[in-house]
C-alpha cells in the first residue's frame, strides 16, 4: 500500500510540474550582452526547428562560427565550417553576423551576401549535463534549435 501511495504521488506531482518546452519561443530572449556571449567567438550547431520553413524533420544542418575580431565585438565574420582543412570542401567565409538592438530586447541578424535574417534566441534550455540547448526564433517560433560548441569548431557528432 505504501508503494502505491508512492508511486501515485510521484504521478501527480509529474503531471503537476509544468512541461518544459524547449520551442516555445516564449518568455525572455536572450538581452544584447548574453547573446553577444554566447555566439561570439564560438560555433552554432543548428538542426531545424518546430516552424523551419522545410519542416522539422528536414536533414539540413548547419556548422557555423562567429568569429569576431575583439573579445567585446557585437559584430563579426560568418564562417561555414564544412568539412575543415579538408580540401574537398574547406571552411570558408559566407556572410557577417551583427548583435543589434535594444539591449534587453536583442537580435542577431546574419548576413549572407543579399540575404539576411533576423533572431531572438531564447536559451539555454537544459539538455544533457554540461549541455544547453538555444532557439533561433523569428516571429515568436523556432525556426533553429542549435547547440553552442567553444571556439571556432566543426559539430561532428552534435546533430544525427
Amino acid at each position: 500500500m505504501k508503494l502505491l501511495a508512492h508511486t501515485l504521488l510521484m504521478t501527480l506531482t509529474a503531471m503537476a510540474a509544468p512541461a518544459v518546452s524547449y520551442a516555445d519561443c516564449m518568455g525572455t530572449p536572450l538581452n544584447q550582452r548574453q547573446l553577444a556571449n554566447v555566439v561570439r567567438g564560438n560555433t552554432v550547431c543548428g538542426k531545424p526547428g518546430l516552424a523551419y520553413p522545410g519542416g522539422a524533420s528536414s536533414s539540413d544542418r548547419w556548422q557555423e562560427q562567429h568569429r569576431a575580431a575583439t573579445s567585446s565585438s557585437l559584430t563579426g565574420e560568418l564562417w561555414d565550417y564544412k568539412l575543415g582543412a579538408s580540401t574537398m570542401d574547406p571552411t570558408k567565409l559566407v556572410g557577417g553576423w551583427v548583435v543589434s538592438g535594444p539591449v534587453t530586447d536583442a537580435t542577431i541578424v546574419h548576413t549572407y551576401g543579399s540575404a539576411s535574417f533576423s533572431w531572438k534566441v531564447y536559451g539555454p534550455f537544459p539538455n544533457v549535463p554540461g549541455v544547453s540547448i538555444y532557439s533561433f526564433c523569428t516571429a515568436g517560433a523556432e525556426h533553429v534549435k542549435a547547440f553552442v560548441l567553444i571556439g571556432p569548431v566543426g559539430c561532428a557528432g552534435i546533430f544525427p
